[in-house]
């Protein structure tokens, strides 16, 4: 009697044991519904979560619409069938390619459950639109907010219907769950969510490839474990130390700096609040450098170094979710040798140094913090490049500045997100030069930029970094200018490897 208070026709909603398929329906003489529709027919068969039934009510192809458009249809199905839901697919041709729609109807009311869509499926063999069904109905029961149900029970031991196959392993504890809320759309009758209450606990004591067996360590009312009763969705969730701020070794500083909540002179524990308004990062490393020149009447001249110095200061301001500020400066310290035959002196020393304003609109491929994303950007540059004066004229004095596009991205390594890994790619879209103490004429100026670098987490908002950067500033010249011999290109070329920490606020 007591047990009768927990059941409610909500949970009735997701009584699923026996399943079919309704005949596919296409545009296109069954050419694309039949092969399709048989291929469903044969995976639900070989599952085991469900029970399917084949249908022999000789039911004519029908498109899920027709279906939606007239609920008692598919309840008659339905009932006809004998079985709980039913599949209904449409496969459909147009120019731009294949769609494939499939629902998954109730009997009990004849509504839509869940509801899946491919869309302008470029190829159009038959074994290439099998793959992407299959993923479609993975897609479409995952929906289903509950993984599998108790098939019997006998005193505290249980049977489910999870075995190897579906991750299970011996020892594991799975929870029982009944469903109080079922919330659909209001119109088109899909799922949206649910509100359910945990009835009861159970521990895997034997697994087999489809089922498994358990002993009931838990539920709220006793024997209200029974069959049918459902198994709540087996995905767990974790949180790193990372995203958590909880310090992972007893004994060790936590996040904030203080004492551990363990070891000796432990004290209360605070988390930190998460990063909120922004990054700034510093960097140092080695920058291989490589100055070219072309010279009427001389010749090719270039003068290189491998390990010069370089250091790199970067910030970022969160101003929403979506739009960031960036900006940097980066300096370094060549020294190389005067390429040019009888020009003096022979040793240069030269410098650089690098500005950039830049704002990017962020588009997250997940929830806000550390999710991966993708952020197009536009924004002021300027580079200086700070030479020697030679007698007769080497390098000169040049300075780029202009606008430049791009975009950069980031994204997750390992699933705790203590590593992860981005790139950055830029060119510019004006491009101005000016150069001292002589000039080579009129220039046609061409500014790339890339970078690749990985991280990892030593704290809830410190992070190593390491990174490579590739960048090019070349320019072509025409016309005269006020070189004693006449210049047709030059270039400066940058291969740098750095190394530091960012810190998240």
């Amino acid at each position: 009697m007591g047990q009768s208070q927990y059941l409610s026709p909500e949970d009735q909603v997701f009584q699923i044991e026996r399943l079919t398929v309704s005949p596919f329906f296409d545009n296109a003489d069954g050419i694309y519904a039949r092969p399709l529709e048989r291929h469903l027919i044969d995976s639900l068969s070989k599952g085991h979560r469900f029970n399917f039934i084949p249908s022999t009510s000789g039911q004519k192809p029908t498109s899920p619409e027709a279906f939606m458009r007239n609920s008692n249809e598919a309840q008659n199905f339905g009932k006809s069938e004998k079985v709980d839901g039913f599949f209904s697919g449409r496969v459909t041709q147009y120019p731009e390619g294949i769609q494939i729609s499939l629902y998954f109807f109730l009997t009990r009311d004849g509504d839509p459950l869940v509801q899946g869509e491919l869309k302008n499926l470029k190829n159009n063999s038959i074994e290439f639109l099998k793959g992407q069904l299959d993923i479609l109905v993975k897609q479409m029961l995952e929906r289903l907010p509950y993984s599998g149900r108790i098939l019997s029970r006998e005193g505290l031991r249980v049977t489910v219907n999870l075995g190897s196959k579906d991750g299970m392993k011996k020892g594991q504890e799975l929870t029982a769950v009944q469903f109080l809320s079922v919330n659909r759309h209001p119109k088109l009758k899909f799922l949206i969510n649910t509100k359910k209450e945990v009835v009861g606990k159970i521990k895997l004591l034997k697994v087999e490839p489809t089922l498994s067996f358990a002993a009931v360590v838990f539920e709220k009312e006793k024997d209200i474990l029974q069959k049918g009763t459902k198994i709540d969705k087996i995905e767990e969730v974790h949180y790193s130390d990372v995203e958590t701020g909880f310090e992972p070794v007893a004994g060790e500083a936590n996040l904030s700096g203080k004492e551990s909540i363990f070891g000796k002179d432990p004290v209360e524990w605070k988390p930190l609040p998460k990063p909120v308004f922004g990054m700034v990062k510093a960097k140092a490393g080695l920058t291989r450098f490589q100055n070219n020149l072309n010279l009427t009447g001389v010749g090719g001249l270039s003068a290189s170094s491998n390990f010069a110095p370089i250091v790199d200061l970067e910030g970022e301001l969160w101003v929403t979710a979506e739009w960031t500020v960036h900006a940097q400066i980066k300096q370094g310290l060549v020294m190389v040798s005067n390429p040019r035959s009888g020009s003096t002196p022979t040793d240069l020393s030269q410098t650089f140094t690098a500005y950039e304003l830049l704002a990017g609109y962020r588009f997250r491929f997940g929830p806000a913090g550390p999710s991966s994303f993708a952020e197009p950007f536009f924004g002021y540059y300027k580079h200086e490049f700070f030479a020697d004066s030679t007698q007769p004229e080497t390098f000169n004095t040049m300075k780029y500045s202009g606008f430049k596009v791009g975009v950069m991205g980031e994204f997750p390594i390992t699933k705790d997100e203590k590593w992860r890994g981005g790139g950055k790619a830029s060119f510019a879209v004006t491009s101005s030069l000016s150069e001292s103490p002589v000039t080579s004429g009129s220039a046609s100026n061409n500014v790339i930029q890339f970078q690749f670098y990985g991280s990892k987490a030593l704290s809830a908002r410190l992070r190593a970094l390491a990174s490579i950067d590739f960048e090019q500033f070349s320019s072509s010249f025409s016309g005269s200018g006020t070189r004693s011999d006449a210049a047709t290109s030059s270039s400066l070329r940058y291969t740098s490897l750095t190394g530091g920490v960012s810190y998240s606020f």
